[in-house]
C-alpha cells in the first residue's frame, strides 16, 4: 500500500490493483463542480489488468468507480438523492481513516445534504 496524500494505492506482486480516492476528484474542466467526489475507489483492475471501473464518463459524470450513495433517503422528512448529483441534493465525502493496513483500509463518509435542496 502506498498513500499519495490523495489516495490509498494497492497492490500485489507489483500489479497495481487499486486505488481509494479519498481527496476530493474534480470533474474535466468546464464541467458543473457539482459532480466532484472523494471516498471512492477508481481504477479497480483485475490481476491482469484490465481495469474493471471508469471515473466521471462523458454520459455519466455522477460516476465515480465504486462508491457509496443511496436515491431515495430521507433526511428531517424530505427525500434526498445522493446518487444523481445534477438534483443538488446532497453528495458523500470522505471524512476520515478509522484503520490503514498493509492489506486493507476502513473509512468514515458522509453523507452530505445541500441546504436548498
Amino acid at each position: 500500500m502506498t498513500d499519495t496524500n490523495r489516495s490509498l494505492e494497492y497492490a500485489m506482486d507489483g500489479k497495481h490493483l487499486f486505488t481509494y480516492n479519498y481527496a476530493v476528484v474534480y470533474p474535466s474542466q468546464g464541467i458543473d463542480t457539482i459532480y466532484k467526489r472523494s471516498g471512492f475507489i477508481h481504477p479497480l483492475r483485475t490481476l491482469e489488468g484490465d481495469t474493471l471501473t471508469n471515473c466521471s464518463p462523458s454520459d455519466h459524470y455522477h460516476h465515480f468507480g465504486m462508491w457509496y450513495a443511496w436515491t431515495k433517503t430521507t433526511f428531517e422528512g424530505k427525500e434526498v438523492d445522493f446518487w444523481n448529483l445534477y438534483k443538488k441534493e446532497g453528495t458523500v465525502r470522505f471524512r476520515q481513516f478509522v484503520e490503514v493496513r498493509p492489506d486493507g483500509f476502513s473509512a468514515l463518509l458522509d453523507h452530505v445534504v445541500y441546504p436548498d435542496s
